[in-house]
């Protein structure tokens, strides 16, 4: 029934994977030469455990900034709800965080699902009399649980990729706390809010479908925009609610200096529900 999403998820997936273990073998060969020809273990400042950590964590906001996502020198205030993540031994929550943001790629290509479906629309003509919504639903299942399997390989991958580069004493330094993947976790909402706009923007397309791709320019030009525009401007407020609220990038801001709240990841996923929703809507007016 759903065989066109499966092969062009799969075809997506395939494509990511391997840039990605390219990638992987790039860096394993690199420090490889630079080792002079021998895999020697791997240290790397900043990532060993020491008395000073650099965190990033999860809180609740109960401050000024409960009711948005944090801003980009504004810290949500509140208690935490689990350990931090602690920058320079959780190597394995790090990792998860990385491949996290870089699904958002292969959300994407997957986005554009809804568009490529609008040409013909030949195999859903084979799912009579199965209701557009529910071949619209389906197709967001196969496409997340793509990214899903996805996403696990990838992690595999990377971590791969460390110990090729003599990285077993990181691993061996760095403990498994489950409460320090809760950062880490919440950043999935990022290619899920990536994938919800692209599709949203592309799902009434017949052609020139790739237009979408351009929320990842638009996303860095919001954010420069409000960082350099005159604080008295009467455009800064305006500019400053659409990078708060709009940008994927600033929902899910995430760094040393910034920690996602669970405020910020529940109302980007939250946004993200709403635009699968205007998704489907457009998506069940086009002519079969």
């Amino acid at each position: 029934m759903f065989y066109a999403a499966f092969r062009r998820m799969r075809s997506a997936a395939i494509i990511y994977l391997g840039v990605i273990a390219a990638l992987a073998l790039s860096a394993a060969v690199i420090v490889f030469i630079a080792n002079g020809g021998q895999f020697k273990v791997l240290h790397l400042a900043g990532m060993h455990v020491t008395n000073a950590s650099t965190t990033m964590s999860v809180q609740v906001g109960d401050g000024p900034n409960a009711s948005r996502p944090a801003v980009a020198g504004h810290h949500a205030r509140g208690p935490h709800v689990h350990g931090s993540l602690h920058m320079d031994r959780d190597l394995y929550a790090l990792i998860v965080l990385g491949m996290a943001y870089g699904l958002a790629f292969l959300a994407t290509a997957m986005g554009l699902s809804y568009a490529a479906e609008n040409d013909g629309h030949l195999e859903f003509a084979w799912t009579r009399p199965i209701t557009r919504e529910r071949y619209a639903l389906g197709i967001l299942a196969v496409d997340l649980a793509g990214m899903l399997v996805a996403f696990v390989l990838s992690i595999a991958i990377a971590m791969l990729s460390v110990l090729a580069c003599g990285g077993i004493e990181l691993f061996a330094q760095s403990p498994v706390a489950p409460g320090d993947f809760g950062p880490a976790l919440l950043a999935l909402g990022f290619p899920l809010l990536i994938y919800a706009w692209v599709a949203a923007l592309s799902a009434s397309l017949r052609r020139g479908r790739a237009f979408a791709v351009l929320i990842w320019p638009a996303m860095f030009v919001l954010g420069i925009a409000e960082a350099t525009i005159a604080p008295g401007s009467p455009f800064k407020p305006v500019v400053t609610a659409l990078n708060v609220y709009l940008n994927p990038l600033q929902i899910f801001d995430q760094n040393e200096q910034h920690d996602l709240t669970l405020a910020s990841a529940s109302y980007g996923i939250a946004s993200a529900a709403a635009l699968m929703a205007l998704t489907v809507g457009q998506w069940r007016r086009m002519e079969a």
